[in-house]
Parts: structure tokens; sequence; C-alpha cells
């Protein structure tokens, strides 16, 4: 996988650790009963930040067709090279988000690029919902992210001081290919808003994670124009709820917890902008409490799935999804307003 800007995704955690440090390696810490590693840190323009490997507590139990829809939401992680596409800068929200992205400033030199730290998008939300006429009680948002990308040969010092918007698509800002690359980001989401009749309190987080079990940089080596993944490159992405209540509903805090991860084993691809999928190889993949695998077919062909729990199986391609809505900025920002327009909708309800 390549994880360039474009593959941002929105991060609202309960359990951000957030320490002023310097800069330093990614530090592990294991679950011995499980055999996962419990959990990646690292900093980033002096923010620690800490991604846990293992699932929430509250899964939610998906049927056959919950499941289907679900792994909808993830194709992004099984696209070779991101299309080109542009950041939503018309709508308000977008607009606030992405000068919010832009305060981050590109650390490059020859061969590497990192852009890192903390953004608080409070605001962006706040205005959201007094535009649809809510009352914000209280609302605090925030984003710790760091990507570091290695580059097989030069030419990446002219991104030095850059804002984030500028650096754009990493895998092609590394002319000859990605050699390493290493993605976390975690966030915070807590608010209470009211509308009508209602109060909606929320507090959720969100963790992503690309890179190699052990906390590493995840590896890729060519053979003329194609490039393999080493094995075990994961992506993790863990959504968790530690409070979701609306007024006038005794039991609203069901299980809403999700849980994915993807693997690579024997993963090809070529770095060439028209190649979209990976040539070869497959990701082992769980989402929840479905297990089973993605199969590449090569690069104008959209891999297949198939997950399974117990009896039951779910199978498809992602040849329908919309690729553009799932990359650059637009990624966060789909997933950031669906959460927005649920609370509205419970904020609208009587």
């Amino acid at each position: 996988m390549n994880i360039d800007l474009a593959k941002i995704r929105f991060a609202a955690t309960v359990t951000l650790g957030l320490l002023v440090l310097s800069d330093c390696a990614p530090k592990k810490s294991n679950d011995k009963e499980s055999g996962l590693q419990a959990s990646v840190t690292s900093s980033s323009d002096q923010t620690l930040i800490t991604v846990p490997f293992i699932a929430p507590a509250h899964l939610v139990s998906f049927d056959q067709q919950s499941v289907l829809d679900a792994i909808a939401g993830y194709e992004s992680n099984f696209i070779a090279n991101s299309p080109a596409t542009a950041p939503d800068t018309e709508s308000a929200f977008g607009l606030c988000y992405q000068k919010q992205l832009d305060s981050l400033e590109v650390q490059a030199n020859d061969t590497t690029i990192k852009v890192g730290g903390e953004i608080d998008i409070s605001e962006c939300f706040k205005a959201f919902f007094e535009a649809s006429g809510a009352t914000v009680e209280s609302i605090k948002t925030t984003i710790a992210l760091k990507y570091e990308v290695h580059c097989s040969s030069g030419g990446t010092a002219m991104y030095q001081g850059k804002k984030f918007s500028d650096a754009g698509r990493l895998n092609f800002i590394c002319a000859s290919g990605i050699s390493k690359d290493f993605a976390i980001l975690v966030g915070k989401s807590a608010f209470k808003i009211s509308g009508g009749e209602r109060t909606v309190e929320v507090d959720m987080q969100t963790d992503d994670y690309f890179g190699m079990a052990d906390g590493s940089p995840c590896e890729q080596v060519s053979d003329g124009d194609i490039w393999s993944l080493k094995d075990g490159c994961m992506a993790i992405v863990r959504n968790s709820y530690s409070k979701y209540s609306i007024s006038g509903e005794a039991d609203a805090l069901t299980p809403r917890d999700t849980y994915f991860t993807s693997t690579s084993e024997a993963v090809t691809r070529k770095n060439e902008e028209t190649s979209l999928w990976y040539l070869s190889g497959s990701f082992k993949v769980q989402l929840n409490d479905w297990a089973g695998e993605v199969k590449n077919r090569g690069a104008d062909l959209a891999p297949t799935y198939e997950l399974k729990k117990g009896s039951l199986l779910a199978q498809g391609d992602f040849e329908h999804i919309d690729v553009q809505a799932n990359l650059f900025q637009q990624k966060s920002l789909t997933q950031q307003l669906k959460l927005l327009k649920d609370v509205q909708l419970h904020l609208k309800q009587k």
C-alpha cells in the first residue's frame, strides 16, 4: 500500500496520549495472550502518538449485508496508486479543515519526507453544527498524525518547509519509487450538541496505522518497473465509542465499535499513475467478526474479496466503488461529515 497524504482519514480518539518529547523511534508494547502487538508509539513534531493494535471492546456483530456495506469503506487500502484529485475547498467545513491541515509543515531531505503534528478542528465542527441551528454546549476535536516516506533515490529536498497540501501524493513525489513508508494517526472527538427536544453527546476515537507489526515502516523493493511489498505490511483502523448518548433513549450506547486489519502477502504493483490496482498477491483481512481475503487481479481489474463468519459468506469486488470519493482529503471529510450528519439526524428526530 502506498501511504500518501491523499489517504488521510478522520481520526477521533478517546485514549490519545499526547506528550511533549523529542523525535524518537517507534516504541512497541506486546499483548502476550493474543500474540498481536498491543500498540505502537511514534513521535511527530514533539507529539507522542500511540495507536492500539488490538480490537476495541464493543464490536458490532455484522450480518451478511452489513459487512458488504462496511467493506466498501476500506477499499482505499487496496489501491496501489492513487488517482489525481483535489481537496474539498468548496464547503465551509472543507475550507476550515484544509486550513488546519496546512498548518503542518513538511520536513524533507534528499530522500525522505515527513509530515506530522497535531491540529485542532473543533471550530470546524462547531461552525457546522451552528449553521444547522444546533446549540454547541461543548466540543473538542483534535487529530495527531505522522506520515513518513523514504524514496529509493533523491530529489525531495525541495519540499522542505512546504505546506501539507503542497506535498500532495507522496507516492509520485518519489519519482523512482518508495522504499519505505509509515503512517500513524490518532485523534479525539468529544462534543455535546442540543437542538429541538434532544441532546446528543458523543465521545469517540479512531486509530489508523500503516507499517509492520513491530512498528517499523513497510518496505518495498523493485525489480525493474515492478515493486513488491514486504510480506506483513499492515493496515489497522479502529473506531470505538466511550459515549454516544441521546436524551430520551435508555440504551443509546449499543455496540458501535469497528475494527479492520489487512496484511500483505506476495503483493506487487507498478509504479505508474495509470496502474490503479495491485498486480498480484493478496491481503488477509478482518472486519469485526468476519475474516477472509482480498485477491489482486492486475492493474486494471478491481480486486475481489471473500469474507466468512461461520457458515456465512460475503463476496464481491471493488469494481463499482467511487475511488475519487475515497481518496485525498475527501476521504477524511466524508467520514467527518457522516458523523456530523448522523448527529444532526438525531437532533431532528422527535
